[in-house]
């Protein structure tokens, strides 16, 4: 990050030096002094008027034609380019959606979401304070598993005077019933 300090000094430099350019070519009009590089000048406007010339030669098909057909052949490749690299964009996206993976968890947060989805259905409904207790894992395991899920958006918690409660999310819905969930077998365990 640039100070304010930094800015203005970068702009009153490159002020200072825009203008030093403007005043040394006001003073080479003035002087005189342009005939110095009056010989560069002229040298760069005969060799772009000869490669104009040799552009316009004419013969069957001008030259330049072909100068043209590239830029219109590499601006049409450049853009089914950028179409296709679209396309594929949609695609994947479209495939995504119509075929979602399931997101990797670790032994950890699949038993804490093996919990969630035995018990938080229930009509009396699952406290977060319950919870690490019914996983049975340690505090620091239970921590993690529910770093995952909460990564993941497996659950929802929602605030109630008792306590907050926690059920499965939609998306922790779909990752149970998804017919190659690890945890398949909590749907038959429900039936």
């Amino acid at each position: 990050m640039i100070s304010k300090r930094k800015k203005v000094l970068l702009r009153s430099v490159v002020g200072a030096i825009a203008l030093a350019a403007i005043g040394a070519a006001v003073k080479m009009l003035v002087t005189d002094h342009w005939s110095s590089i009056d010989p560069l000048v002229s040298t760069a406007w005969t060799w772009t008027l000869n490669v104009f010339s040799w552009l316009a030669q004419p013969i069957a098909f001008p030259l330049w034609s072909y100068v043209a057909v590239f830029l219109v052949a590499i601006g049409a490749i450049g853009f089914l380019s950028l179409l296709s690299i679209s396309l594929g964009l949609d695609l994947n996206e479209a495939n995504a959606k119509l075929n979602p993976t399931l997101p990797p968890l670790d032994e950890n947060a699949q038993q804490v979401l093996t919990v969630i989805a035995r018990n938080g259905g229930k009509g009396e409904g699952l406290y977060m304070r319950e919870l690490p207790a019914m996983t049975g894992l340690p505090q620091l395991l239970y921590d993690a598993g529910m770093d995952t899920l909460d990564r993941w958006g497996l659950f929802t918690i929602s605030r109630s005077a008792w306590g907050n409660q926690i059920t499965l999310s939609a998306r922790g819905r779909h990752y149970i019933l998804h017919p190659e969930s690890p945890l398949k077998w909590v749907v038959e365990q429900l039936r």
